[in-house]
């Protein structure tokens, strides 16, 4: 009995028969689960998909760096508010891209290729492209303003030597805007009585330039500026003077010629005295009347309007209470003269000016920036600088009193 029953067990259980019951059982399980528990039932889904396929990868992949590039740029595109920086405070566009140094390419091409280190010698000068432009710019206006002539070398004459000199141009921040060659005469070598005779030429005072600022301020006068091309040589001379041909630029065909001044040239000691007769006679003879106390301010009146003409070598200071006269005298220089205009007052004798309907403004802090850096203080701590406790600075402070 006992053998029979136990070949009847294990002849019941043949291969393969147990997994198939044990998984009814396991999904009647389920089934009930499902019934008692739905709460479960999305984990069990969620964890029983089917993985997706490489193509959709990628679709999900590329949608979400779209969807991540959209949001950077949107964070790059909203301001982040901070109290000590608010929005209103911001210079420009703060939406605007960024721009590279070759957007600025087209309008300021020439600033970044211009020589800042000034040379010794010639020979260095001659090495660089900017410099040498310098000079020829220099020799076109001598032969613009006919200033000299080529001839033979003549004995028993005082031939003074020329010399090459070289200038960087800065605007008020200090920035070279322009390079400057300058060819002068070494007139230390000059004979009195021979190559020169008067040398003395009035000048403008600094307290004649805060008088003249005064008075526009006063009677609502803006004040303008102008620049002489070259000033010295539009002087003409009357004494017979040589001088040698300039360092680099010698004639291959007369090496040995020399050139005869018609103008004056700068180095020379008659060579102020010579440009402030010409320019004054050309004044007078259009209608200005020179100042008695100074001699370098003249002045036009016309009705009930006056123009006003401060003169500096060759810088001019000029105004008018009616602005066409302005007009008229700044067409009557460049007429006569090669002039460069440099509009409003801003900049003049180591001072800057700044001109509003509130006054005028006048301060040297390139000046004192340049004293800074030569000094090696531009790093040093600053100091509170002790003052009269009735000086007034400002007109809030006039009118309290």
């Amino acid at each position: 009995m006992l053998k029979n029953q136990c070949t009847s067990k294990f002849d019941d259980k043949e291969p393969g028969n147990d997994t198939p019951k044990q998984g009814e059982s396991y999904a009647n399980m389920q089934v009930l689960d499902d019934t008692s528990e739905p709460d479960q039932i999305s984990e069990s889904q969620d964890s029983l998909e089917v993985e997706p396929t490489l193509e959709a990868r990628d679709e999900v992949a590329s949608d979400q760096a779209q969807d991540g590039s959209q949001q950077a740029n949107q964070s790059k595109n909203t301001f982040k508010h901070k109290t000590s920086h608010p929005e209103e405070l911001i210079i420009g566009n703060k939406d605007s891209p960024k721009r590279t140094r070759s957007y600025f390419r087209q309008e300021e091409s020439m600033v970044g290729l211009l020589p800042v280190i000034e040379p010794a010698t010639v020979d260095e000068a001659l090495s660089d492209d900017g410099w040498i432009l310098a000079m020829q710019e220099e020799l076109n206006q001598f032969q613009r303003n006919d200033v000299w002539a080529l001839v033979p070398k003549p004995q028993k004459k005082n031939i003074i030597r020329t010399k090459w000199v070289f200038k960087n141009k800065l605007n008020e921040q200090g920035e070279v805007i322009r390079n400057k060659a300058r060819l002068v005469a070494q007139g230390y070598s000059q004979q009195e009585d021979i190559d020169y005779t008067e040398t003395f030429v009035p000048v403008a005072r600094l307290e004649s330039i805060r008088l003249l600022l005064s008075y526009a301020v006063n009677h609502g006068i803006i004040l303008h500026q102008m620049d002489v091309k070259s000033a010295f040589l539009n002087g003409v001379i009357e004494e017979e003077v040589f001088v040698k041909q300039p360092p680099g630029f010698e004639d291959l065909k007369h090496p040995d010629h020399v050139y005869k001044l018609k103008k004056s040239l700068y180095g020379l000691k008659q060579a102020p005295r010579v440009w402030y007769d010409r320019l004054s006679n050309f004044l007078i003879k259009n209608d200005f009347k020179r100042g008695q106390v100074d001699t370098t301010l003249f002045r036009k009146t016309l009705e009930k309007d006056i123009l006003v003409v401060q003169i500096y070598v060759d810088d001019m200071i000029f105004g008018s209470t009616n602005a066409s006269l302005c007009k008229e005298f700044s067409k009557l220089m460049q007429d006569e003269f090669e002039m460069s205009m440099m509009g409003a007052l801003k900049f003049f004798l180591g001072i800057q000016i700044n001109q509003c309907k509130e006054g005028v403004y006048v301060h040297q802090t390139k000046y004192t920036k340049e004293l800074l850096k030569k000094f090696e203080l531009e790093d040093c701590k600053g100091m509170n600088n002790p003052m009269h406790p009735t000086c007034i600075l400002s007109k809030e402070e006039l009118d309290q009193r």
